[in-house]
């Protein structure tokens, strides 16, 4: 009752590999940097 409704019009699946120490922050704009400008600025 009340709450936020959402839709998905993207689902992104990625894996990663990584070679060390890596911290949630780092992978999460590692995935953002990659994929800067490939959906359009409509998407930012």
């Amino acid at each position: 009752m009340g709450g936020l409704t959402t839709s998905i019009k993207y689902l992104v699946y990625a894996s990663l590999e990584v070679n060390g120490v890596v911290e949630k922050p780092d992978v999460i704009g590692a995935i953002f940097g990659a994929t800067e400008g490939i959906l359009g600025e409509e998407l930012d």
